[in-house]
């Protein structure tokens, strides 16, 4: 999770030691390509 903080979606509200994650969006749409860069494709188990 702290990937998409860094990102900027998900933020971390902290109460002491705790943290809670917080997004502040009602919907996020993503576009993930499902190819590697080099186009070449990978088996799910790879």
């Amino acid at each position: 999770m702290n990937e998409l903080a860094d990102y900027g979606p998900l933020e971390f509200e902290e109460n002491g030691s705790a943290k809670r994650p917080v997004v502040w969006y009602d919907e996020i749409d993503a576009d993930l390509p499902l190819t590697s860069a080099s186009g070449r494709e990978r088996k799910a188990n790879d």
